[in-house]
């Protein structure tokens, strides 16, 4: 064999090696003190690869502000399945918003109702929480938050001990390992009064536009924080920023309904301008 010739394979594996690296890239955030390395898929661009940091995680995650915080099931897989699952989803929602709750979740859910409701009225009288949740929506196999971080570091860590707790449950129900979400959360900056608006307006509308329910079913789908708008529920759901700026709540509703024909991506990202812009689902 020529020198040349056995160089062939050679550079073959080198050009593998390369184009296997081309699938990963690391990602490097600070949560406290300590540091986690994340392997993360890069996006192809007109033809170029580029090593993108994660949607809205270039910089911190700045207290005050508000984020759309989205991800799905590892593999597009379901990830809320039974109406226990939604549920058990639901009730990480409300409990990991405050800060340091006294006791642990498993423990919380063996209170009788009674003892339940006393606690998250305490809890929540505190207003000491790590996150404002705005609107949010849980799909077979994914989910939408529009949040407002009010701790520093907040949004991380609820995000954090949400996902880590659902997974546990989840394995625990199917008696399977690994992980349930696709990888760290997705967190994009909104940052006008028009994308506030228009996102609680497309995550309310996710459960139609995905064909799971009716124009009408919508309005009472049980999975968003949709009722928690048009009846004024008080606790999880912080609505009177978006309700403040409709006369009554029938506008708001009209809001949502006028446009539940479009389909797609939402209003304020409908175009990428850079290749690291976040895809929806």
């Amino acid at each position: 064999m020529t020198p040349m010739a056995s160089a062939v394979p050679t550079m073959r594996s080198i050009m593998g090696l390369v184009n296997c690296m081309r699938s990963i890239y690391y990602f490097i955030p600070r949560f406290g003190n300590s540091t986690i390395v994340h392997i993360v898929p890069p996006k192809r661009w007109n033809g170029v690869w580029y090593h993108c940091p994660m949607a809205g995680r270039e910089m911190p995650l700045v207290t005050g502000e508000y984020y759309h915080v989205f991800n799905r099931g590892v593999a597009r897989l379901p990830t809320f399945i039974t109406k226990q699952d939604y549920q058990q989803a639901m009730l990480g929602l409300n409990y990991y918003h405050f800060i340091k709750p006294p006791i642990k979740l498993s423990r919380f859910k063996r209170l009788n109702a009674q003892s339940k409701a006393e606690f998250l009225a305490k809890l929540s009288g505190s207003g000491d929480k790590l996150v404002d949740i705005i609107s949010f929506v849980f799909m077979p196999n994914h989910f939408h938050l529009l949040l407002r971080q009010v701790t520093d570091g907040g949004v991380a860590k609820y995000m954090s001990l949400f996902t880590n707790s659902y997974t546990r449950y989840f394995n625990t129900r199917l008696h399977r390992p690994g992980p349930v979400f696709q990888g760290v959360f997705k967190a994009v900056n909104i940052d006008n009064n028009a994308q506030l608006l228009h996102l609680s307006r497309y995550i309310h509308l996710n459960p139609y536009v995905s064909g799971i329910v009716s124009k009408v079913s919508l309005l009472t789908y049980p999975w968003s924080s949709m009722s928690y708008y048009l009846n004024g529920t008080d606790g999880l759901v912080d609505f009177s920023l978006v309700l403040s700026q409709f006369k009554e709540v029938t506008g708001y509703r009209n809001f949502v309904l006028n446009h539940a024909d479009y389909s797609g991506q939402p209003e304020i990202l409908d175009k990428p301008k850079s290749p690291c812009s976040p895809s929806y689902f």
